[in-house]
């Protein structure tokens, strides 16, 4: 675990010393099975797109059917239509962004793709500074379309949406650890990038002084890149605070990252974020957060705290624990972004968290609780993980309760992680409805278990709502498909393919985690691939068609 913080925090440097990025290439490989590049270009014209995370600045996770071209109907023909491999990679983070009929998203080590949703032929790549690992959103000034987006080394990009060219980058935290993770978005003119870090890795070395690290959100101007404003999580720089074991000073209150994506609110002229856990002691009142900044300026306009006292790092999952703050802290903090639905009624401000507890706020009303239901466990890796969705009167959300312990290399069924080797034990994987409104469980569907050595039936991923369908991916490599009125599977596909890739690469599927499916024009595009914490690897693009 040490090897591993001091690997990353070294490839961080080296990557941040870059100082060049390869041109973008124009055309396919020489072994991708494109015959031409003629007639496989951007289209700003198209209107069937799904844009970033939530595609839409409300989070929703929802496609209706003009754009999708999916539903009931005509589930039973969603078929395999092409794949596409990353070359180098083992799990797939970056969400797909389908817009202007091209995919736009980060693959591999440190590549941007853009790739014919229709034929799966590579439009552009380019490399930029490190992994990318958020979701791409397309921002549209002077009719120009433009791709934002960062990588882990804390760097936000602007590319040209047409040929990959480079508009702008910028590193946009100083601290050695930040990485966006969460992904962008846009708004008139402007583009907010959420900032996380992995300072709580760097904790494992009972040397470090942990921890400084404090989360964010940085406004820039979308054209040019210039920072308007930058607002932390916690407003006050960390002071010193105890020793640990082993008398290294250590620093707080740090942490309250934000791991996802905001939420613009139009009406209210608000972000919304949600943060994580604090790293060190002491703990404070802005980690497990809803909180609300003016999208103008960046001042603090209200928050709510929904689990306090959860500060802790992964020293506290190691032998030598001198940096861990309390190993009774429940690392219970939010992956998800938060979703604002807008009912006859009221407004509601809903977010899932790791406890498994699900929460709904009143935006209009500096942050008042509505309601909260518990629909899972919880757990370090969820509960409830990277996202839910809306629908109609229904929020759709994924029960995780993901279970894995380390393990020799030789146990049956171990998968080798970034952190080792680890097994998944039992869990009880599924999916949750409930009523918007109320917090009311409508109905609930469980996941099958699965038939294979060291395989979870959790459900860890993102969900994807239509307007009668609920896409849900499992860590066993199954993207399932259920009715949204009563919770009845209708389709269901195994991810965990073996074969040749499109542009030339061998493409193999494996764990559903972190982003979900998005759909477009009758089509749904997965990434299969999930190398973490046991996860099984792979680097693989699946595009399913209801058109031969």
């Amino acid at each position: 675990m040490l090897k591993y913080a001091l690997q990353i925090i070294l490839f961080s440097i080296l990557a941040i010393a870059k100082n060049a990025m390869s041109e973008p290439i124009l055309h396919p490989s020489k072994s991708a099975n494109c015959k031409e590049l003629k007639g496989l270009k951007f289209d700003p014209k198209s209107t069937n797109n799904w844009n970033g995370w939530g595609n839409g600045l409300t989070q929703s996770r929802h496609q209706n059917f003009d754009q999708a071209q999916i539903n009931i109907a005509n589930i039973s023909e969603l078929k395999l239509k092409w794949v596409f491999g990353f070359p180098g990679a083992e799990k797939q983070e970056s969400q797909p962004t389908v817009f202007g009929g091209i995919i736009f998203t980060g693959g591999g080590k440190n590549k941007i793709y853009a790739v014919d949703s229709l034929s799966g032929c590579v439009v552009w790549e380019r490399s930029v500074v490190s992994r990318v690992r958020s979701t791409i959103q397309v921002g549209i000034i002077n009719d120009m379309h433009i791709l934002y987006f960062g990588d882990v080394s804390g760097v936000s990009y602007a590319l040209s949406a047409s040929d990959g060219k480079l508009l702008w980058q910028k590193k946009i935290d100083s601290h050695p650890a930040a990485q966006l993770t969460g992904s962008a978005v846009f708004y008139d003119g402007v583009v907010y990038f959420p900032v996380a870090s992995w300072e709580e890795a760097s904790a494992i070395n009972s040397s470090y002084p942990c921890c400084t690290f404090r989360g964010s959100v940085v406004a820039q101007n979308g054209l040019t890149g210039e920072i308007l404003w930058k607002s932390y999580t916690i407003p006050n720089e960390p002071q010193k605070s105890n020793k640990n074991y082993k008398g290294v000073q250590n620093f707080g209150p740090s942490g309250a990252a934000i791991w996802s994506s905001p939420v613009i609110d139009v009406k209210n002229n608000a972000l919304y974020v949600t943060t994580g856990n604090n790293y060190s002691y002491p703990s404070d009142d802005n980690s497990d957060s809803f909180i609300a900044f003016d999208l103008k300026n960046g001042k603090l306009l209200w928050k709510k705290q929904i689990t306090s006292n959860d500060a802790t790092n992964m020293s506290c999952y190691e032998a030598d624990s001198s940096n861990c703050p309390s190993k009774a802290s429940p690392d219970h903090d939010f992956s998800s972004s938060p979703i604002l639905v807008t009912t006859e009624n009221r407004r509601l401000l809903i977010s899932g968290q790791k406890s498994g507890i699900v929460t709904a706020l009143d935006p209009d009303d500096n942050g008042k609780i509505l309601w909260q239901k518990k629909v899972a466990k919880g757990g370090s890796l969820g509960g409830i993980q990277w996202g839910s969705a809306v629908s109609k009167n229904l929020v759709l959300v994924p029960i995780s309760d993901l279970k894995t312990a380390p393990v020799s290399a030789s146990t049956p069924g171990a998968q080798k992680g970034e952190l080792g080797w680890f097994k998944f034990s039992k869990s009880n994987g599924g999916l949750v409805a409930l009523d918007i409104l109320t917090g009311e469980i409508k109905w609930s569907a469980k996941t099958e278990n699965c038939d294979f050595e060291g395989c979870s039936t959790s459900n860890s991923a993102a969900v994807t709502a239509l307007d009668d369908l609920v896409f849900s991916g499992s860590v066993d490599g199954h993207l399932r498909a259920y009715d949204l009125s009563n919770g009845s599977k209708l389709w269901d596909v195994d991810t965990k393919i073996n074969m040749d890739g499109l542009n030339g690469f061998k493409a193999f599927g494996g764990s559903l985690d972190g982003p979900g499916v998005t759909v477009a024009n009758g089509m749904l595009f997965v990434k299969s691939g999930y190398r973490m914490f046991g996860g099984i690897p792979g680097n693989a693009l699946l595009a399913f068609s209801i058109s031969p």
